[in-house]
């Protein structure tokens, strides 16, 4: 009877490693998912970014300029893209 056991272990190690496999690839699968949607998600937050950036840059410029009142046309003009 040692035959019997010693192909029952066999077949309970198969089971495992197949089961263990199975496990690795849902997870595998899992962290691909969230891969994909982080990176969907980042990608979505660095387009308005660029937007902001040129927001930055026209008030940059709006600050350069040395008169009171071209500032506040500026300023007016930048609130007025925003909308």
């Amino acid at each position: 009877m040692p035959h019997d056991r010693k192909r029952k272990r066999s077949r309970s190690r198969s089971r495992d490693r197949r089961r263990s496999k199975e496990k690795t690839e849902e997870k595998l699968n899992n962290m691909q998912t969230q891969l994909d949607n982080l990176t969907n998600i980042l990608s979505q937050l660095i387009q308005p970014t660029d937007k902001v950036e040129n927001k930055e840059n026209r008030a940059n410029k709006a600050i350069i300029v040395p008169e009171e009142k071209d500032l506040s046309q500026n300023n007016e003009d930048i609130l007025q893209d925003e909308k």
